[in-house]
């Protein structure tokens, strides 16, 4: 996976970098937003949950995909600025407690067993 930097713009008023980038992975499935934050944060030489991926579009046809990315310089910055819709974006989800949809069915076949006998 190669990543090119296309445009850097330095933004103080909220204390972060937004970047313009294309990657290009020949021969590999679609780039994950991890994959991609750890590849800028090393190139950036920046902890890797300083950065957020905002946008990714993988260009159809080809193995290359555009992108735009912020680079925090504090984490409690990144918190306060980013919606958290964003920064759940390629987290692993949380698996839910699983209900089990029988114990739900019981008492309603109850409900039309004793209507029967009535």
């Amino acid at each position: 996976m190669e990543v090119q930097i296309i445009n850097r713009k330095e933004n103080p008023l909220l204390q972060r970098s937004e970047i313009e980038f294309k990657a290009t992975y020949p021969g590999k499935p679609t780039l994950t937003r991890k994959d991609l934050q750890e590849k800028l944060a090393g190139i950036l030489n920046v902890d890797k949950e300083l950065v957020v991926i905002a946008k990714l579009k993988p260009a159809y046809g080809k193995q290359e995909a555009t992108g735009y990315a912020k680079v925090y310089q504090e984490k409690e910055r990144l918190a306060k600025v980013e919606p958290k819709y964003i920064l759940s974006r390629g987290q692993p989800k949380e698996k839910k407690a699983e209900e089990k949809p029988a114990e739900k069915e019981k008492p309603a076949e109850a409900k039309k067993s004793e209507e029967k006998k009535k």
